[in-house]
């Protein structure tokens, strides 16, 4: 599979999985998810299989803590998927997001994220001619200055170069939340459109002047073959039937058009140190978790040829011990996880990456039928 370096999250990437609060441990624990809202899942989500293992037995809401229940991970016995069973219907899900990151507008008035902004911008049109407001206004021969910073200023995310990279046309961002990345586009000069089911994420994106349709990743059949560019950015783990959704982003796009995919790596060596303690998890939000191997196939399948795959080796690290610690694990223990999970992630492949990270081009003008 091929690979381009290691990338670490920008501030734009990170905000669905780099959440730094969170709730006091067992948050939920005299609540259950009502019986009559919960659903079985018999086969794996990804590839159908009947086979599995239990991978984790009581999972918790340990990222934002408004989700009650105790939530068991499977892991698939055909694809090494990883997905709750049981799980949330369609019905009741939006129950679990009641107090989710994406409510916020998408631009902090916070005087001191604004002034980390303005440096961080500057440091990435210094460094990477990547032209983003607002930063500071420091003329170019001042860029030397900025060298010693970039051991402490995140790269760009993939997403972002590809942004700056591609022939500027239509964009679509399905899962949207509050809209950093149209925010971005729309400044790279991309015609940027988003997709948003949450209705307070809706409202706040469009407080920011961001043109966005509320709805499910359907919305996509009213602008078949319409994008040039897409981005499904943490959200295929989220979704009930996450081959039709695939199956959606292929319809959207022009052939020869760029699909860029991020979300949580059921092969994670974070996972493999921090267990059930890995940020990646958040049940019950990530109903079924991917490898790298089994997504990248389907979409090979759906008409997509590959051009990167971004490392991104410990992205959830110090989340999943911050975990650990509000849970009370022993520190002894939560130092065993950390250095493994130093030394897992400094080994990392794409199939170990925390995040998995694809960069697709379509090549296929009509994609083939997904049944679920």
């Amino acid at each position: 599979m091929p690979q381009t370096r290691a990338a670490r999250l920008s501030a734009v990437d990170n905000a669905k999985m780099t959440n730094k609060s969170g709730p006091a441990p067992d948050p939920t624990a005299a609540t259950e998810w009502p019986a009559q809202d919960l659903e079985a899942v018999p086969h794996c989500p990804f590839c159908g299989a009947a086979e599995r293992s239990l991978r984790f037995a009581d999972a918790q809401d340990w990222t934002f803590g408004c989700a009650p229940g105790r939530w068991q991970y499977w892991q698939c016995g055909g694809c090494a998927a990883l997905y709750l069973d049981p799980r949330p219907t369609p019905a009741s899900i939006g129950r679990a997001y009641a107090a989710y990151y994406t409510h916020a507008p998408a631009r902090s008035s916070a005087w001191v994220e604004r002034a980390k902004t303005l440096l961080r911008h500057a440091c990435y049109l210094a460094w990477y001619d990547l032209p983003l407001e607002p930063r500071l206004p420091l003329p170019r021969f001042m860029f030397p200055v900025l060298k010693p910073l970039r051991a402490h200023i995140a790269e760009p995310s993939f997403v972002l170069d590809a942004l700056n990279r591609l022939p500027r046309g239509r964009m679509v961002d399905v899962g949207c939340g509050n809209g950093g990345y149209l925010v971005a586009a729309r400044q790279l000069g991309w015609q940027a459109l988003g997709i948003e089911i949450d209705a307070q994420a809706v409202a706040a994106a469009r407080a920011a002047g961001l043109a966005v349709e509320q709805g499910d990743y359907r919305r996509l059949d009213d602008h078949e073959g319409a994008f040039d560019c897409l981005i499904c950015s943490h959200v295929i783990e989220h979704v009930h039937q996450p081959l039709v959704l695939l199956r959606a982003l292929a319809r959207a796009l022009k052939p020869g058009g760029t699909a860029l995919i991020s979300l949580p790596n059921a092969g994670s060596a974070v996972l493999e140190a921090c267990g059930v303690n890995w940020r990646g998890l958040e049940a019950p939000r990530h109903l079924a978790i991917p490898t790298a191997t089994a997504l990248t196939r389907h979409l090979l399948e759906l008409g997509f040829g590959l051009r990167a795959a971004p490392l991104a080796p410990a992205v959830t690290l110090s989340q999943s011990l911050d975990i650990a610690r509000r849970r009370g694990v022993a520190a002894a223990e939560i130092e065993r996880m950390r250095a493994a999970g130093l030394a897992r992630s400094a080994a990392a492949d794409t199939d170990s990456s925390d995040f998995i990270n694809l960069e697709l081009q379509k090549v296929a003008a009509d994609a083939p039928p997904v049944t679920q």
